[in-house]
Parts: C-alpha cells; structure tokens; sequence
C-alpha cells in the first residue's frame, strides 16, 4: 500500500497498545502525512496531557495548535479543554490528536462533550485519533465509533477481554490475530509479523 495515498481525517482512530509500543510515533507519523498532504495544521489540535518533549516539538515543527490541558481528578473533562472541544465540534472540520486519552477522558466521565466527539463528530468532518495503554477506562465510544481500531503489541488477556466485550465486532478481529501485532505499513514503518489484518485497517482509514 502506497503511503502518498490520502488519509482520512473525517474518521475516528483509536490506537490500544502497550506503554513504550511505539503508539505515539505512529500517531506523530500519521498527523505529519495528513499535514503534508494539506490538511490545515490549525485545524489540527494535539493534546498532551503527559507534557511529552518529542510531541510538543512536532506539533509545534508541524504548525498545529499544542495544547497541554490538566489532568482532572476522578475522570472530569478540564474545563478549559471542555469548552475548546464544543468550540472545534461546532466548528467542524477539525481533527483532535488525543495521546493517552484516558488521561483526558474516562469511562465514567458527566461531561458528555467526549461522547458528542466520537458520536456527531464524523458528521461534522471532525475526527479523534487517539491511543490509550489503558482500555478499560477509556469512553466505550472511542472503540464502538471508530473507524479503525488498532491493536498491536498486546499480550495481557485481560485488556483484550476488556476490549471485546465493549464492542463485539472485535472478538473475529482479536481471535485472528495471533501476536496482537499491526504493521503500520502504510505509514512507512518496518513491518514486524504482520498480515492482511493491517492492510484492511489502512484501507479503512485510507481513501
């Protein structure tokens, strides 16, 4: 698969993988091809909430909006960050970059504004492309709306036990998966024991 293609950015993406995956820098990748491609990097709004060098830097390097929103006790939405969502949402056509969603947003979460995102927000040309080491605590929605789920490097049972009963349409997806391993291929990464399970994601996100 050719990696000049044109990557949706209208489509959610939720990426689940281990800490230290290489999950950020094939996030970082795909919004530097979707920039380079000509999609408006003020549109474009990076969170991070972890503070990471290497992702502000990007960001930043790309001319997107780098946003550093605080993590809230017991999974409440920042304010600040709540607002700036519903401003985006209403606005359309704008892509959010959420590393570590859970951090920012959480199964349990009263502030609907997430749930709005990942429901309406195709509607709108709006996406989330975001990653989590933590799938049991990210918003149900963020694997029941997403075009594309992607998991890789996942070995924990539990997590994929977690994974599967939020959305059954995983369970032949999990099943086939022998590593729990996807090649990024059309994002120009190396392959490391992948399959057609990997080509059929990037068609999924690809035009």
């Amino acid at each position: 698969m050719s990696a000049v293609a044109t990557i949706r950015t209208d489509r959610h993406w939720t990426i689940v993988a281990q800490t230290r995956s290489g999950k950020t820098r094939l996030l970082l990748r795909a919004v530097w091809l979707a920039v380079r491609q000509g999609y408006d990097p003020e549109r474009v709004h990076v969170l991070n909430p972890k503070r990471e060098k290497e992702t502000a830097d990007i960001a930043r390097r790309l001319g997107c909006d780098h946003v550093t929103p605080q993590i809230t006790g017991r999974g409440t939405v920042d304010p600040e960050l709540s607002r700036a969502l519903r401003r985006w949402l209403n606005d359309g056509n704008h892509l959010v970059i959420a590393d570590e969603v859970q951090a920012v947003s959480r199964e349990w979460d009263p502030d609907p504004i997430w749930r709005w995102w990942w429901q309406m927000g195709a509607g709108r040309g709006c996406a989330v492309w975001a990653t989590s080491t933590r799938a049991a605590h990210i918003p149900v929605e963020a694997v029941t709306e997403a075009a594309v789920v992607t998991l890789f490097r996942l070995s924990d049972p539990e997590t994929l036990r977690k994974l599967d009963a939020r959305d059954g349409r995983l369970r032949n997806l999990v099943a086939e998966l022998r590593d729990y391993e996807w090649v990024m291929h059309a994002l120009g990464e190396d392959p490391e024991r992948g399959g057609p399970l990997a080509e059929a994601a990037w068609k999924e996100m690809l035009a």
